[in-house]
């Protein structure tokens, strides 16, 4: 038997995995030449085990070098179209796949394939329900309804994956091992807001030179937390706009290529670089640089003096529209 698994929810493929039992894994590895690492194909998949008729081989990423490795290319095609008797394959990408890919579609027509999605929306909300039902917890309609909006939406992304919930969700049912029942107020207390989409929001707002804006914006996101103190809150908010400005620096040192290519190149969605471009393209590389360079400063001094986390906060964001 042979299984394709992919796809962007890497949670749900992980736990696929462990369904199938104790199994050999290869990981494709830009370490080893074609023919070595065709030669470690054949002894897992030939080899027979010393304690069990039946074996299973995971062969993971296998894809994202696909195009350097011809010979296992073709191996591994001759091993799908007639797999040992003793050998349950499978193929697992832990991100989503070239569809374009010859040996993608491949895989799609001659495999057991399963494409795994990050779930949102109406699917989120069930997905979170029998998840915490399986454990013997329910969640109030209120309560669900703040979990979703402190997990982030976006149109162009997934601001979260499964991991992340299934770690807000862990916690919430160690506070509530007695009642298992999940309140509103338990997700005030233990659930902090996504930033990434805030920050998106804060880091278009100064682009555009619209301080009042970002300054409400601030605001909101600093008042929006449970019970943690300014200067963490302050701390993440300052490592989220350092990645957005490191994101917009990927994109502008390659923005006169295709949204396909700068996927490709940076190992993006392209739903990703669309959005980044838009924003990068409303910034100079110099302006970019600064603003980095400032982030840098504002999170030594945070770290190293008493001084108000929201004042510097604000000192940062009247300089960045300027």
């Amino acid at each position: 038997m042979v299984y394709f698994f992919y796809g962007d929810d890497n949670f749900s493929i992980s736990r696929e995995l462990k369904k199938k039992g104790s199994a050999e894994t290869l990981s494709a590895t830009k370490d080893l030449s074609d023919k070595d690492l065709r030669s470690r194909f054949t002894d897992l998949l030939a080899g027979q085990s010393l304690f069990a008729t039946q074996k299973t081989v995971i062969v993971r990423n296998f894809l994202k070098l696909v195009k350097d490795y011809s010979e296992c290319e073709q191996y591994l095609a001759r091993v799908v179209k007639a797999p040992p008797a003793d050998v349950t394959l499978i193929f697992a990408e832990g991100e989503d796949p070239d569809k374009r890919l010859k040996f993608f579609k491949f895989l799609q027509k001659e495999t057991n394939a399963t494409e795994f999605k990050i779930p949102s929306g109406k699917d989120l909300e069930a997905w979170i329900k029998n998840y915490l039902s399986d454990f013997g917890f329910e969640i109030e309609s209120s309560a669900l309804g703040l979990l979703m909006t402190r997990l982030g939406n976006a149109e162009q992304e997934s601001l979260y994956d499964l991991w992340q919930v299934t770690q807000n969700l862990e916690k919430l049912m160690l506070l509530k091992d007695r009642e298992k029942r999940i309140v509103a107020a338990d997700i005030q207390e233990l659930v902090r807001p996504n930033i990434s989409q805030n920050i998106f929001a804060l880091t278009n707002m100064f682009a555009e030179g619209k301080g009042r804006e970002a300054m409400s914006l601030l605001e909101k996101m600093m008042a929006e937390g449970p019970a943690a103190d300014l200067k963490s809150q302050t701390i993440q908010i300052i490592g989220g706009l350092a990645s957005q400005i490191r994101s917009l620096l990927l994109v502008k040192d390659i923005e006169a290529e295709s949204p396909a290519k700068i996927a490709s190149v940076l190992g993006w969605k392209e739903g990703r670089v669309w959005i980044n471009s838009k924003l990068a393209k409303k910034f100079t590389k110099e302006k970019l640089i600064a603003l980095l360079k400032d982030l840098r400063a504002l999170d030594l001094r945070l770290k190293s003096s008493e001084e108000p986390p929201k004042l510097l906060l604000s000192l940062f964001l009247q300089k960045a529209k300027a």
